[in-house]
């Protein structure tokens, strides 16, 4: 995936970050469940995989680091992710609810896109198993 822009990465508009807790398993589904309905929408009004995927994963890392500054609970330690792995950890969450809910809604380059995507996700959580790592 290519960078996120500089304003994904920055904790809050004006400065001000609220107060953070880390991101629980339960808000990182809410999160990448609300990225994949953006998805799904935006896929019924004909905008292109390589437009939506991008602004729902800037959403979400934004989300990330305003409200949880960076950090998701028992990943990295607990300590702050930065926004390329937020991002790449959103693509595990994201493409595979697109996949079961609006596949059909995509153009055929779109489809191929969200299955070579699959397979890299699929690929990275065997390697997983096989090294013992989480997250």
């Amino acid at each position: 995936m290519a960078p996120l822009p500089a304003r994904a990465q920055a904790a809050a508009p004006g400065g001000a970050a609220p107060a953070t807790r880390p991101a629980s398993d339960r808000d990182v589904n809410i999160y990448n469940q609300m990225g994949a309905v953006n998805i799904c929408v935006l896929a019924t009004k004909q905008v292109g995989l390589d437009k939506s995927l991008p602004a729902s994963l800037e959403m979400i890392v934004s989300t990330l680091n305003f409200v949880h500054g960076g950090i998701i609970q028992g990943a990295n330690n607990n300590k702050k992710l930065e926004a390329n792995q937020l991002a790449n950890g959103t693509v595990f969450g994201v493409v595979p609810r697109i996949k079961q809910m609006c596949f059909d809604k995509f153009t055929a380059a779109d489809k191929k896109t969200i299955d070579d995507l699959m397979a890299q996700i699929q690929k990275a959580l065997q390697g997983q198993g096989q090294s013992g790592g989480s997250r």
